[in-house]
């Protein structure tokens, strides 16, 4: 269950437990596994129905509530203060199992004069076409999309080494190619990003720096803009504070 509970598909699900044990050692045995309750036997019929009627209410309005915390209200994808506030927690499982954490930092090119030429409504409509573009490159349950700024998007991809960031990045790419918006106001003729990437290797021996993969994947963001936008580039570092 400690395993089930590491993984983010599975950190806020309910798990309950049906024993035929009730004593105090049982009950805190399964409290300490991670458990949101426990029955115990015999069960009654109606007992189980609203104890899991109960928790997928409840499960229901922290999905609503951290929608409302959490999320982009434009765009869907998180925002600002969940990276802020769970970031780090990414991170330690990450270097708990040694592994490599991925960074794409991307930006709509020449979005300001999309936004001047066809209007801000339409340029809203944009943003939006293009975080779902990001976010259906993804596929796993613990890859992360965040809107970093106006334009910008952030993609985390907990052990990820290069060859799968560059899988992804390909695949955004290719996504807003085949949904070819108008940008009549680019020398490209389409909306389109640039992207930079960064991979480190994580291990328990040194401390790395968000801050730090940030900042190595935004200037590998402004070399693909300087070498003519709507590409990726990336570096492999390890960070130590």
């Amino acid at each position: 269950l400690p395993k089930m509970r590491a993984l983010k598909v599975f950190s806020n699900v309910p798990i309950l437990f049906v024993t035929g044990s009730v004593d105090l050692d049982s009950q805190n045995a399964c409290w300490e596994a991670g458990a949101s309750d426990f029955i115990g036997k015999p069960i009654a019929p109606s007992t189980l129905l609203h104890r899991v009627r109960t928790h997928v209410l409840n499960k229901l309005r922290y999905e609503q509530l951290e929608r409302l915390t959490y999320k982009d209200s434009l765009t869907d994808t998180f925002n600002r203060h969940y990276l802020n506030e769970n970031v780090d927690a990414v991170i330690k499982q990450v270097k708990r199992f040694n592994g490599y954490f991925g960074l794409l930092m991307l930006d709509v090119d020449y979005f300001k004069t999309y936004n001047d030429y066809y209007g801000h409504q339409k340029g809203d409509k944009c943003l939006v076409e293009v975080a779902r573009a990001i976010k259906n490159a993804l596929h796993r349950p613990q890859d992360t999309v965040v809107r970093f700024g106006g334009e910008e998007f952030l993609v985390l991809l907990p052990f990820t080494d290069e060859q799968g960031l560059k899988h992804v990045a390909d695949n955004i790419l290719t996504n807003l190619t085949s949904l070819n918006i108008p940008h009549e106001q680019s020398p490209i003729g389409r909306v389109s990003i640039s992207i930079g990437g960064v991979t480190c290797k994580l291990d328990l021996d040194n401390d790395h720096s968000m801050s730090k993969l940030i900042k190595a994947a935004d200037e590998n963001l402004y070399s693909s803009k300087s070498n003519g936008r709507n590409q990726y580039k990336s570096t492999i570092i390890h960070v130590e504070k």
